[in-house]
């Protein structure tokens, strides 16, 4: 119960950057407006594919997410 709204969020969490508020919500509109990008011009069946997608190309390309900042320890 309630998979997909949850798996939006955590796609968006993961696209603007799990510690940054302001780059979670950007991340939303985001996948929202690539969501219905791809179910108007490919297909309606797969929209649900586009949340996988994001999640594993951003892990891929920038882990920290778009807005979030990616702390090293130095020793």
């Amino acid at each position: 119960m309630m998979m997909d709204p949850l798996l939006k969020g955590f796609a968006s969490g993961v696209l603007g950057g799990m510690t940054s508020l302001p780059g979670t919500a950007l991340g939303g509109a985001m996948l929202g407006i690539i969501e219905n990008l791809f179910g108007g011009y490919i297909s309606l069946s797969f929209k649900s594919v586009v949340a996988f997608v994001v999640i594993v190309l951003m892990l891929c390309i920038k882990p920290s997410g778009l807005l979030a900042r990616h702390y090293e320890k130095k020793v």
